[in-house]
């Protein structure tokens, strides 16, 4: 899930610096951003003081990703694509102006100063690892299964002589039971080597590994940087504060 999802983005001027200010509520208080130079800008964008709730407008994002931006005072103004709006469904390319004079602000690159400052959410890793560790298991389990099934020619063909030679030192060197008994013996163990060797011949094991970690490797990545993050329990990967590769702040 984006860290962004249910969270409020207020957006308006700087009060001292005329910087465009963007803040969030978190369950550690209020964090904040600002966008462009000293100045940039103008008076005509109502300042941004999230301790007191006011803004020129807001950001709501929802649970599915949807935007919604406010105009929080009739004498503010906000327009998108050139219309005056109060509320208004958003997305990335939506050309968003403030004020009379219509200062131009980026969907897009408030989002991610925002996230730059909340974290980039990983809770969704942890069902990639643990997809990957049952699947990787599975395919384990899998071959010693094979393995066990290739190895139990062996001890039938021992298990045949070893009857042939009991029955020898008991006086017995020949009788239908005997006969029987090998040639039982001599059927499974021709039965476990076919099928032994069809299994091996069939056996997708080392294609189905590369396939189980090339997708791995493509999902287990940092949302930012989308740099693989290695093969690492997702439980360990979380005691990390942020991504070893770009230092992005991983959301709590």
């Amino acid at each position: 899930m984006d860290s962004l999802f249910g969270k409020v983005i207020w957006i308006g001027r700087e009060p001292q610096k005329s910087r465009l200010l963007l803040a969030v509520k978190s369950g550690d208080g209020i964090k904040t951003a600002t966008i462009g130079d000293y100045g940039c800008v103008s008076n005509c964008v109502s300042c941004c003081k999230p301790n007191e709730d006011t803004a020129h407008c807001k950001i709501t994002m929802g649970q599915d990703g949807t935007m919604i931006i406010h105009n929080l005072k009739p004498q503010n103004v906000t327009y998108v694509n050139g219309l005056e709006v109060d509320v208004k469904k958003l997305s990335n390319q939506c050309k968003v102006t403030l004020g009379k004079d219509k200062y131009p602000i980026d969907i897009e690159q408030i989002t991610e100063a925002v996230r730059n400052i909340v974290g980039y959410s990983i809770s969704h890793l942890e069902k990639v690892w643990e997809d990957y560790d049952n699947a990787l298991y599975r395919l384990q389990k899998r071959q010693k299964n094979l393995g066990l099934i290739k190895s139990l020619y062996m001890p039938c063909t021992v298990l045949t002589g070893l009857i042939g030679y009991v029955f020898k030192s008991i006086g017995v060197e020949s009788s239908n039971t005997l006969e029987n008994i090998s040639m039982g013996l001599y059927v499974i163990a021709a039965i476990v080597l076919f099928y032994g060797l069809y299994r091996t011949i069939t056996d997708r094991s080392i294609e189905d590994r590369k396939l189980l970690d090339k997708k791995f490797q493509e999902d287990y990545v940092c949302p930012k940087c989308k740099h693989f993050l290695g093969v690492r329990p997702y439980k360990i990967l979380r005691q990390d504060e942020f991504c070893q590769y770009n230092k992005c702040k991983w959301a709590e």
